[in-house]
C-alpha cells in the first residue's frame, strides 16, 4: 500500500512503534512515534512490504528496513520478494540480494531460475550455476546447463561435457550423449559408446557399438563380435 499522510498501525508490524508520514516539498519520509526521522523525505512513493519499506525515487526503488537502514539503494526498476531474498530488476537484466541487503547476484543476468541449492542463470545468452551464497559453480559460458542426478550437464555446439554439484569438470563438452550415475558416466561419440568415471577418466575407451550385461559380466560389441570387459565393476551402470 502507498502511505498517505497518516499513522501507520503498531499492529502492522508488531513489537515495533508506529510510524507516520513526513512531507517536505512532495517528497516522503517516515518518521518514529516520537517524530525522530527514519528515513529522510526525499522519496516520490513509499510502501510498506512485510517488514521492510520500498521507496522510490526518480522512477526508481530502493529499499530500507524499519530501522531506516538501505538494504538495496533506490537504483532498480523493479524490487520484489522472492522467498529468502530479492530479486532485483534493471530493464532486462536481474540480479539478487538477500533479505540483509547483501548482494548474491549482481544484476547482470537475463534469466536466473533457483532450482533446490542452485541459481541457474543465463548472461550474454550464456548459461552458468550458481549455490545459494552467490559462489560460482559453473561460469556462465555455456550454451546450457542443466541438472542430471549428481551433476550439471553442460553444453556447448551440441556437445556434453560434465560438472560435479560443487564445480569440478570431470570433462568439457566433447561427447554427442552423456548418461551419468553416482561414480560413471556413459557417454557416446560418433556412434561409439564408452565409460568415464567421476574423475574424468576413460575406464572403457569409447569405441563399442554397444554394451549389455551377461549375467555378472559386462559385455561389449565390437565390430560386430561381443567381448567381456574386465577389471571394471560397471554392475550399477543401467545398459
Amino acid at each position: 500500500m502507498l502511505f498517505c499522510p497518516t499513522i501507520v498501525s503498531a499492529q502492522q508490524v508488531k513489537g515495533t512503534d508506529p510510524y507516520s508520514l513526513i512531507a517536505v516539498d512532495g517528497k516522503y519520509g517516515i518518521a518514529s512515534e516520537k517524530g525522530k526521522e527514519i528515513i529522510p523525505p526525499e522519496y516520490d512513493t513509499i510502501e510498506k512490504v512485510d517488514v521492510f519499506f520500498k521507496v522510490k525515487k526518480a522512477g526508481k526503488f530502493g529499499l530500507y528496513d524499519l530501522s531506516g537502514n538501505v538494504i538495496i539503494p533506490a537504483g532498480y526498476d523493479q524490487i520484489s520478494r522472492k522467498g529468502p531474498s530479492w530479486r532485483v530488476r534493471n530493464e532486462n537484466l536481474t540480479g539478487i540480494y538477500d533479505l540483509s541487503g547483501n548482494v548474491i547476484l549482481s544484476p547482470e543476468y537475463e534469466r536466473i531460475v533457483r532450482q533446490g541449492e542452485f541459481y541457474l542463470v543465463m548472461r550474454d545468452s550464456k548459461a552458468g550455476v550458481y549455490d545459494l551464497s552467490g559462489y560460482e559453480i559453473v561460469p556462465p559460458q555455456y550454451d546450457r546447463v542443466e541438472r542430471t542426478g549428481f551433476f550439471f550437464r553442460i553444453m556447448n555446439g551440441g556437445l556434453a561435457g560434465i560438472v560435479t554439484l560443487d564445480g569440478n569438470i570431470v570433462f568439457e563438452p566433447q561427447f554427442d550423449k552423456v548418461r551419468c550415475y553416482r561414480d560413471y558416466c556413459l557417454v557416446t561419440r560418433d556412434g561409439l559408446k564408452g565409460v568415464v568415471d567421476k574423475d574424468g577418466v576413460i575406464i572403457v575407451p569409447v569405441e563399442y557399438e554397444d554394451f549389455r550385461l551377461n549375467g555378472q559380466k559386462v559385455m561389449g560389441l565390437k565390430d560386430n563380435v561381443w567381448e567381456e570387459i574386465r577389471g571394471v565393476d560397471l554392475s550399477k551402470i543401467n545398459f
